[in-house]
């Protein structure tokens, strides 16, 4: 027959309550083993995930790509795509809309005469008075043989910075093809010297097909520097009665290189 222990000696049955929250407790003394204890993460410092890259500034990264490879396009002679790269720019960030400038130069070079003059008149709105950009827009007239309209943004250029070189020697070109030599030649002394003056003079002149008074002035030229180049070739061009004078482009013969662009292009 089965004997059973005395009641006092019996393992006495713990409430289901009192089971559940010490098997509550061993579960989370096993959870928790190794880590950092509650008194630990409550010194926790929280903080959100740290945003994605906005819109804005992706876009303003894109602009400056496109002028870094715009540039790169312009030194190679690429000129159509460094157009493409700074217009892609302009439109991307407000603050790329100075290029305006320099797509004017680079239109003027492709041969499109509105989109180059639309584009230094905005770059006029920003830069009003910066003697580069005028002396650049009076080149832009200068190409194309509208001597008036070159000599007032050239005065301009001049009123701006006086001492302007370029403008200077745009304005003495500008001048002579309007027939007002003497003031050219005034403009011309102060960049190249009176010799090289009356020089550019006697080139302008030739090119109108004054060549008695071209002949003068490189004559008058030589008589105060007689080993200047440019002087001695065209005279002795003029001076050939069986063979007609052919000037060099106007670019290459007047000194300095004529048509002079900020840029120097």
């Amino acid at each position: 027959m089965r004997t059973f222990p005395p009641l006092a000696d019996r393992p006495r049955k713990l409430p289901r309550r009192t089971v559940l929250a010490n098997c509550g407790i061993c579960l989370l003394a096993i959870t928790c083993g190794g880590c950092t204890t509650f008194q630990d993460m409550s010194k926790w410092s929280w903080k959100p995930a740290p945003p994605a890259a906005d819109a804005e500034t992706f876009t303003r990264d894109q602009a400056a790509i496109a002028v870094t490879k715009g540039e790169s396009a312009e030194q190679l002679g690429n000129t159509d795509e460094a157009i493409r790269y700074f217009e892609q720019a302009r439109s991307l960030d407000p603050q790329w809309n100075h290029l305006s400038r320099r797509l004017a130069v680079l239109y003027d070079q492709r041969g499109d005469s509105e989109k180059a003059r639309a584009a230094y008149h905005q770059a006029l709105e920003l830069q009003p008075r910066d003697p580069e950009l005028l002396n650049d827009l009076g080149v832009y007239y200068l190409h194309r043989e509208r001597w008036s309209e070159a000599e007032a943004w050239l005065r301009r250029a001049l009123a701006a910075q006086p001492d302007h070189q370029r403008a200077t020697n745009n304005l003495a070109m500008s001048l002579a093809m309007q027939g007002r030599l003497q003031e050219s030649y005034d403009a011309f002394s102060k960049v190249v010297g009176p010799a090289a003056a009356y020089s550019n003079l006697g080139v302008l002149l030739t090119r109108q097909g004054r060549t008695a008074e071209a002949r003068d002035h490189f004559q008058r030229a030589l008589a105060l520097e007689n080993t200047l180049h440019p002087a001695n070739e065209f005279l002795s061009l003029l001076d050939r009665p069986a063979t007609p004078a052919s000037p060099a482009p106007l670019e290459t013969s007047v000194q300095p290189v004529a048509y002079q662009r900020a840029t120097g292009r």
